[in-house]
């Protein structure tokens, strides 16, 4: 059961979203692992003020949503009746939404130890940014400079002012020029 394998042309096994009952994808995970269900189930380490200091915190990328690879034809009720599932994602008459495995690829290859890495990589100068964290969530801007402790200093077009802000706290800006 290897995470990054693909299913055959003569398989008809394919990806499909769960969506789970709040704070229940690890368990549902175990539980359709211990079934030898393939499952994603990707969590993202973050950093966050908690009580006045900054600590690394793991959260699920998709909460309450995990992926899972199985035959809907073979599998469906097991899983739509495995405990902490609240249903399989598809349409209203019970044919569930099969998820692209370039999808579930690209969620695999930003993955290390674990982890998916939402860090934007190799910014340059004038690259532009949005902020997806904190105070300033949603704010676009134009990357300037890298900083000492993970930081970096951006320039933001609604304000017209620079800012210093964690690294991480940054989300590669697919925005339509205007």
């Amino acid at each position: 059961m290897s995470e990054g394998a693909t299913t055959g042309p003569d398989t008809p096994e394919a990806w499909y979203v769960i969506y789970t009952k709040p704070a229940q994808e690890d368990t549902v995970t175990k539980r359709l692992q211990l079934a030898n269900f393939e499952v994603l189930n990707p969590s993202v380490r973050r950093r966050r003020f908690y009580r006045g200091r900054l600590t690394q915190v793991e959260e699920k990328l998709f909460p309450c949503y995990i992926f899972s690879r199985f035959d809907p034809e073979r599998d469906y009720r097991l899983i739509k009746y495995t405990r902490g599932v609240r249903y399989i994602v598809g349409s209203k008459d019970g044919v569930p939404y099969r998820v692209d495995d370039t999808i579930i690829g690209s969620i695999l290859s930003r993955m290390t130890d674990g982890f998916i890495d939402l860090s934007p990589k190799d910014l340059k100068r004038g690259d532009r940014v949005v902020i997806s964290d904190g105070a300033m969530a949603g704010f676009e801007g134009v990357f300037l400079c890298e900083r000492p402790r993970d930081r970096v200093l951006i320039l933001l077009k609604a304000l017209s002012c620079k800012l210093e802000i964690e690294r991480t706290s940054l989300a590669a800006a697919e925005i339509p020029e205007k």
